[in-house]
């Protein structure tokens, strides 16, 4: 408002007739900076038509103060359009809008509304697709393995879609849930052997829109029950377990960390010799039975530094040998890891331990047995 009215009182020394007269001629097209000169106004050219004086309306009134308003005199520019202020609560009626107070709290009510109808139309679609999918014979959350708990926990981690509650498996972070692609496919097929997952088909008399509107991919729905807890509680409880849901801890939890632990240390072997520019291979069970016997006595970073220093030393022999063509470095990294683990462990060698690399990060899968470990 002030904005508006500062200028104002640049022509009151001008009586009516001469406002009139100034007013015709500036729409008339006179050069604004001779009509300045001529009457006498401080104020810059560009400005000049702020200092015309509000005229008083009967014809609109202000929708908050019920009274006449005041019309706002256009720019040569825009003589056509109209605009009216109340000077009383300064709304104003302008094909530009109102940024008064009592519009901008009338727009944030508006907008709290509408989030309000967004908000519960989305639930009344999520619910709608929960409830359709209902199975009966699911097994029971505490029917699961310790296994199978905590593949789909870590598989929900990553690949939920958690509005509802479906697996999602063509999102882009499917390599964080578990080490190594051969590992993750197995837990993957063997979750859905066992019916704990199945594929997801849009029944008839479900609406595709609404899952569209959340998610488009190769879906799969979590098959497991409870009498008292929804479905929504089940998963968070697999995705976060507590010390009080998983009393029966024992020797499974640990040869699944050492499962875990093993295909962590395949895929750790398998970028290193990417990173020494050596031909890849499979890693065979021979590693696998290997990697297990050396984790009984060490950790998992003391392994990675059996790894990572029987590679660094076959990339040196390689090149001082000037070896050429293909080099057997499965045969040479595995008789190089075993030899050096028998010798650190009969002459009590300290190993020291090395840290993950950003390629080979801790999964969800880890993360989570990890945590249920230490609350025991």
């Amino acid at each position: 408002m002030q904005k508006i009215l500062k200028h104002r009182i640049k022509t009151h020394h001008l009586s009516s007739k001469e406002i009139e007269n100034l007013k015709s001629e500036y729409y008339a097209g006179v050069n604004t900076k001779e009509l300045t000169l001529k009457y006498k106004i401080d104020i810059s050219p560009n400005n000049l038509v702020n200092t015309f004086p509000l005229v008083k309306t009967v014809s609109e009134q202000c929708k908050y103060c019920k009274i006449a308003m005041y019309f706002i005199s256009p720019t040569k520019t825009n003589k056509n359009r109209k605009e009216y202020i109340c000077i009383t609560c300064h709304h104003k009626e302008s094909t530009l809008g109102c940024r008064c107070k009592k519009c901008l709290y009338q727009k944030a009510i508006e907008k709290e509304d509408v989030q309000k109808k967004k908000s519960l139309n989305n639930k009344k679609n999520r619910d709608t697709v929960l409830s359709l999918r209902e199975y009966p014979n699911a097994p029971l959350l505490s029917m699961l393995s310790i296994k199978e708990r905590l593949y789909l926990g870590a598989l929900s981690r990553v690949h939920l879609f958690h509005d509802v509650l479906l697996i999602d498996m063509n999102n882009n972070n499917s390599q964080n849930y578990a080490p190594t692609a051969e590992y993750r496919d197995k837990i993957f097929i063997e979750l859905l052997d066992k019916h704990i997952i199945i594929p997801y088909k849009i029944r008839k008399n479900e609406s595709s829109e609404i899952l569209k509107k959340y998610v488009q991919g190769e879906l799969y729905d979590i098959c497991i029950s409870d009498i008292e807890k929804d479905k929504r509680e089940l998963v968070t409880e697999l995705m976060y377990p507590v010390n009080s849901n998983l009393s029966y801890l024992n020797q499974d939890m640990l040869r699944l960390q050492e499962e875990i632990q093993v295909n962590e240390a395949v895929e750790y072997m398998m970028l290193i010799i990417q990173k020494f520019d050596f031909y890849t291979f499979n890693a065979e069970e021979k590693y696998r039975i290997l990697f297990s016997q050396i984790l009984k006595g060490y950790s998992l970073g003391q392994l990675f530094n059996f790894i990572y220093t029987a590679i660094r030393n076959q990339a040196a022999y390689s090149k001082q040998r000037c070896q050429q063509g293909y080099i057997p470095i499965a045969n040479y990294v595995y008789k190089s890891i075993s030899n050096r683990y028998d010798r650190a462990k009969n002459l009590g060698w300290n190993i020291t331990s090395y840290n993950r690399i950003y390629e080979a990060e801790e999964t969800e899968l880890s993360k989570l047995i990890n945590s249920v470990l230490q609350q025991k």
